[in-house]
């Protein structure tokens, strides 16, 4: 069932009147990408007919500009990219839409897909012709696992062809972060991935304001093959990512 507009709306200006995110917004660029709460939809899909209003009211939220061509563009969805920093020190911010174009698993048993085809070949054009020294891809579902219920993990297509992407066009550091599932851990993959040629690390981290109060529950069951050992938090937390440009290593912090 789709969620009621005016409560999320209420979601929506108690967190831009909160205090402290009115000082965040003036300090620094605001950057996201949806899960269920703000898609409308637990757990939603392609199917909701009230996509297309619930990404103005998104957008609205991110403070996106009116000439910005996700408002004007129908099934685009609200996938989009940043790059910061100059030189060597640079950075840039992949925002992956897992909701738009995803199709139902329901619905679709033929043609599992998490992004849509529009949204690959945009993604792939980013690989082809950017080299910034890291991505973060940022998802709402985690990827790495692959031992969830279907709804809270990636299909398995999907997820052999982002990192066939990652493979193909040589990307070097590369990290995953993601959220929605209210606890934080830091995932490694078992051993550098052939085609890519190292590991690549998850850093999940949610919520700023609410906790799953059934995660340590859920975890004791799912057995996490990625999980590195004691990085799993289940209460409110952050995530930081801290860059040593000048180190061999790079810290990645959850709080």
């Amino acid at each position: 069932d789709t969620m009621n507009w005016e409560f999320i709306n209420l979601l929506y200006e108690k967190v831009k009147n909160n205090k402290y995110y009115k000082k965040l917004r003036e300090e620094v660029p605001i950057i996201g990408t949806w899960g269920d709460a703000e898609y409308g939809v637990l757990n939603g899909d392609k199917e909701n007919n009230l996509k297309e209003s619930y990404k103005q009211y998104y957008l609205d939220f991110l403070d996106t500009h009116t000439l910005d061509q996700r408002r004007n563009y129908v099934n685009m969805g609200i996938y989009s990219t940043y790059s910061f920093g100059t030189g060597i020190h640079t950075v840039r911010f992949i925002l992956l839409d897992l909701k738009y174009n995803q199709t139902s698993y329901l619905k679709e048993v033929e043609k599992y897909d998490m992004l849509g085809e529009d949204q690959w070949n945009w993604l792939e054009n980013i690989f082809k012709l950017t080299k910034e020294t890291y991505t973060f891809i940022c998802i709402s579902n985690q990827i790495l696992p692959n031992d969830r219920f279907i709804i809270k993990k990636w299909y398995s297509g999907s997820r052999k062809r982002l990192f066939d992407l990652i493979g193909k066009y040589k990307r070097n550091g590369v990290i995953f972060l993601s959220g929605g599932l209210g606890f934080a851990q830091i995932l490694k993959t078992f051993c550098p991935l052939p085609k890519i040629g190292y590991n690549l690390y998850e850093c999940t981290s949610s919520g700023l304001s609410h906790s799953n109060k059934f995660s340590s529950y859920i975890n004791n069951i799912y057995h996490n093959d990625y999980l590195i050992e004691n990085t799993n938090f289940n209460g409110i937390n952050f995530g930081e990512v801290i860059i040593n440009w000048g180190e061999e290593k790079n810290n990645i912090n959850n709080s």
